[in-house]
Order: C-alpha cells, then sequence, then structure tokens
C-alpha cells in the first residue's frame, strides 16, 4: 500500500508539475487566439468539485481501458487547474525585460524558459510541488472510484484497515503515512512560505 501511494504521488507529481510548467508559460508569455477563453474554462474547472467530474471521469477512463489501473489516478490528476492558475499568475507579473535580455543574447524559447523563467519561479513552483504531492498522497475518494482491486490501493485508503489491536503495526503503518510528507515540507518550507508571501504581494 505504501509503495502504490509513492508511485501514484510520485508520477502525478512529477509530470503533472512539468505539464503545469509548460502550460502556465505559454498561456502567459505567448498571444494567441482563444487564450483568455481557455483560461476561463480553467478557472471553470478549478471550481467543479470532483464529485461533479466524477461520472464523466469514469465514463472516459473506462473507454480509454485503464479504469481499474493506477494510471486511472495518475492520468486525471496531470492537469491541476489550481497550480496552472497560480504558475500562470506568477509568470504573468515577470518582467518583460527580462526574456527581452535573455532573447538579445541569442535564447531561444525554452532556453528562455529553462535559464531566465524557472530560477525566478522557483519559490511558487517549490510550494506547487509540495503541496501538489500532498494532494496526490492523501487521495481517498478518485482511488475508492476508480480502483477495485485492494492491492492496487493506496495507503490513504487502506490505513483504516489496519488491525488497531496490534499497536505496534498501527503505529508503523502512521509513521510510513507521515514521513514522506514531512520530508517534502521540510525541504520545500522556504519555497512554500516564499511562495505564499509572492502570491500575496501579487
Amino acid at each position: 500500500w505504501f509503495l502504490n501511494t509513492l508511485y501514484v504521488a510520485s508520477c502525478t507529481c512529477v509530470i503533472g508539475t512539468l505539464l503545469v510548467i509548460l502550460t502556465g508559460y505559454v498561456m502567459s508569455r505567448f498571444r494567441f487566439k482563444g487564450r483568455d477563453a481557455l483560461f476561463f474554462l480553467v478557472l471553470v474547472l478549478m471550481l467543479l468539485p470532483f464529485q461533479v467530474t466524477m461520472a464523466p471521469s469514469v465514463m472516459t477512463l473506462r473507454a480509454l481501458g485503464i479504469l481499474n489501473t493506477p494510471w486511472a489516478v495518475i492520468l486525471p490528476m496531470w492537469f491541476s487547474p489550481f497550480y496552472l492558475f497560480l504558475v500562470r499568475q506568477f509568470m504573468l507579473g515577470l518582467p518583460n525585460e527580462i526574456l527581452e535580455a535573455g532573447q538579445m543574447d541569442g535564447a531561444g524559447t525554452f532556453r528562455c524558459l529553462w535559464q531566465v523563467v524557472l530560477p525566478v519561479c522557483r519559490p511558487i513552483i517549490g510550494a506547487s510541488v509540495a503541496l501538489s504531492f500532498a494532494d496526490c498522497w492523501n487521495l481517498v475518494e478518485q482511488p475508492l472510484i476508480y480502483l477495485t482491486d485492494s492491492s492496487q490501493q493506496p495507503l490513504s485508503v487502506m490505513f483504516n484497515q489496519i488491525n488497531t489491536d496490534s499497536a505496534d503495526v498501527a503505529f508503523a503503518g502512521a509513521a510510513l503515512y507521515i514521513l514522506p510528507m514531512l520530508l517534502v515540507y521540510l525541504y520545500f518550507q522556504d519555497d512554500i512560505l516564499l511562495g505564499v508571501q509572492l502570491s500575496e504581494l501579487k
């Protein structure tokens, strides 16, 4: 169960963060037809609770043939409207002179993103990574609906089934459950605090 949780959270967090960075960069730095409408849809998705999108998600995952597999939980979590909103709004506040200076030095689109934008956006990206990992680590509703095999369930779902008569087993399960989140928070602590402060300033 612990390995299932670690696998789902890691795959979701790594690929989801990459997609959020690329999408936020495109939606903040490039002008194209329908950009504002697309961002409005992102805001609408951010406001919709999981219960509203649950039935369409189940039908889509069944059509793709990945229902009752770990990818049924991982794939929908790759797109996170809230973290996309945070990163996009932060990138909008970056001065255009920074990118213009990089372009004058011969940097292309991806080089500007890698060497100019990402170092400046590290606090908000670090905060997004930590909070996204916490969301994935504590998933309950999605695994209960998308996964029927108990061997594929994460620890967040199966934790209440640990035998409470054995105190040592229950304590070991609690330690395993909280340790990864504690380490992630300690690693990204400065980024979380700075990212919250910068978001408030903006």
